[in-house]
């Protein structure tokens, strides 16, 4: 259609010649030509819809498109309604004539439809729950100080892939907390699933695997007091059996943990082996763990607070699948096994069985490769990664104008006196770039004789984009918020003398703290009651408000006497 509606306009073909080298129809040949009179080839030659009308332009629609993906990675994601809101609310704003429903204020389904159909790259999707702390904490600058960490440590032991683990724990429940999809009946308001009860027993599982795939046994975690081989059936082989009475890693159990990991890693002072875990308290505030570590050749290297989702090589490629294959099996023992319900003396087989299909060498690597830690490359994360945590970043304080030219005003001060000149503070400038500017902005400007105009204010643009309506969230920079609470965490390297020698003091510190506060609850005590020497002579009333309350004995014979 642009070719023939260009070659009538410059006159080269008529408009029956057109016609026919061109394959269009004349009717609409003629109509595009009458919009192409004023100029605006493109416009004539675009495809229409007929009768109907698209409500927004090609511009307007990727600036939607744009906003809703922006909101999207920054974890603030609109639904389908809130989508049919802003679309109204855009076309309002903007004066665009548009058929949307003034009553409910919404666009219609048929246009979002549209949008979706002229749009194939974003559709409606379920999100996972991601908490504020994690959007928070994933950031450039936490994520920068563990590569750095990192770094170092590898290019300080030359560290390879056989070398290089990662420890994290999990949870197994006697009920399933996520149910598979089931064949049922299509229309059916609610289809069921059995399970073994209403609330189930945790059990935990602590899984460890290297960047070149090598799997320690796995140690499980029994919420018993004593041990008991029953439990341990079916677990997998070199298994670790631990036990305490809330079934949760605990300091003396990650000791245990760290015995059976050097007996199956066995490294050396000479040979060391780096460990990467979370910085849970059981891993990180035991003197006995540590220094087990450094006797060993054991370097623990904490990942920063509520970055596992991201950092940590098991959550990325092993719990999830682990945690797949452990709700098939319980579905499976439930089907074989009618009537009968899913109990702690049941959980070895079927952790065993999960765990034995989960670990392969390819997700130990791939869990490596993801985050970056090996290969290491902390370019492996984009902006896109980080954009979550743009809601909550604040800028770095910067130092007033007039507090840097005091400063290097009695800097130049005290050069000057040295070499015996005298400096006036009005030629004390600053240094560096922002000198350069301001001795551009000082230099006399020379006088024209050409009379100087106003500059005509350009008309403002009336257009608003989405962003106006919905704006991004944003975190206020005035505030000034501090949780108090314990010390935040971070990354660091757990076995190094300085990690060491600070949660040494730590313990030295609390240790004072809980016995002075002990020392004050000794020495308040109460009064010591009178003896009866002392209440002698003394009414009864007296001797009761002295005493408290009077003898049982006396108290039952006065009743007797009335």
């Amino acid at each position: 259609m642009r070719k023939a509606i260009e070659a009538v306009k410059k006159k080269e073909l008529t408009v029956s010649s057109a016609t026919k080298m061109f394959n269009v129809p004349r009717t609409t040949l003629r109509r595009r030509l009458k919009v192409a009179a004023n100029g605006d080839v493109d416009q004539a030659a675009k495809k229409g819809l007929g009768r109907f009308k698209s409500v927004f332009t090609a511009e307007q629609e990727k600036d939607l498109m744009d906003h809703l993906l922006h909101l999207e990675s920054m974890m603030f994601g609109l639904s389908l309604r809130d989508l049919q809101k802003l679309a109204f609310e855009f076309a309002e704003r903007n004066n665009i004539d548009h058929p949307f429903c003034k009553q409910s204020k919404l666009a219609g389904q048929a246009w979002a439809q549209g949008f979706f159909e002229r749009n194939p790259q974003i559709t409606l999707r379920t999100p996972e729950a991601t908490s504020a702390a994690r959007a928070a904490g994933f950031n450039r600058v936490t994520v920068g100080a563990f590569f750095d960490n990192l770094e170092s440590v590898l290019d300080k032991h030359k560290l390879g892939p056989t070398k290089i683990y990662n420890v994290d724990e999990t949870a197994f429940c006697t009920v399933s907390t996520k149910q598979g999809k089931v064949v049922a009946q299509k229309g059916k308001k609610q289809v069921g699933q059995l399970t073994s009860a209403e609330r189930g027993t945790l059990v935990t599982g602590v899984m460890c695997f290297s960047a070149a795939g090598h799997y320690v046994p796995p140690a499980v975690i029994f919420p018993r007091r004593r041990s008991r081989q029953q439990l341990e059936k079916g677990l997998p082989p070199g298994y670790l059996a631990l036990y305490h009475p809330s079934g949760w890693m605990q300091m003396d159990l990650f000791i245990e943990w760290l015995k059976h990991f050097i007996a199956c890693t066995h490294p050396s002072k000479d040979d060391p082996v780096l460990l990467i875990l979370d910085g849970h308290t059981s891993h990180t505030k035991s003197i006995e763990a540590i220094e087990l570590c450094r006797e060993a050749g054991v370097v623990m290297l904490t990942i920063p607070p509520h970055t596992s989702h991201r950092l940590q090589p098991l959550d990325r490629t092993l719990m999830l699948p682990l945690s797949t294959y452990f709700g098939e099996q319980q579905r499976t023992w439930l089907r074989n096994n009618p009537g009968k319900v899913i109990t702690l003396y049941e959980m070895g087989e079927l952790i065993g069985a999960a765990y034995t299909r989960a670990a392969t060498m390819t997700s130990a690597v791939k869990g490596f490769a993801v985050t970056g830690i090996y290969p290491t490359s902390r370019h492996v994360f984009g902006d896109d990664d980080f954009m979550a945590a743009q809601t909550t970043e604040r800028p770095a304080p910067q130092v007033p104008d007039h507090a840097e030219q005091n400063t290097t005003a009695g800097c130049n001060q005290d050069q000057a006196s040295d070499t015996g000149e005298a400096v006036e503070a009005s030629q004390v400038r600053p240094v560096g770039i922002e000198a350069a500017l301001e001795q551009e902005a000082v230099e006399p400007v020379e006088q024209t004789e050409e009379p100087v105009t106003e500059p005509v204010e350009e008309p403002k643009s009336l257009y608003s984009p989405p962003a106006a309506i919905i704006p991004l969230p944003q975190v206020d920079q005035n505030s000034n918020i501090r949780k108090k609470g314990r010390k935040k965490g971070k990354t660091c390297v757990l076995t190094d003398s300085p990690y060491k020698n600070e949660l040494e003091e730590d313990i030295r510190n609390r240790t004072k703290t809980r016995q002075s506060a002990g020392d004050k609850k000794n020495t308040v005590r109460k009064a010591p009651r009178p003896n009866s020497e002392s209440l002698a002579g003394c009414s009864t009333s007296q001797k009761r408000t002295t005493d408290g309350e009077e003898p049982k004995k006396k108290r039952k014979a006065r009743k007797s006497a009335k």
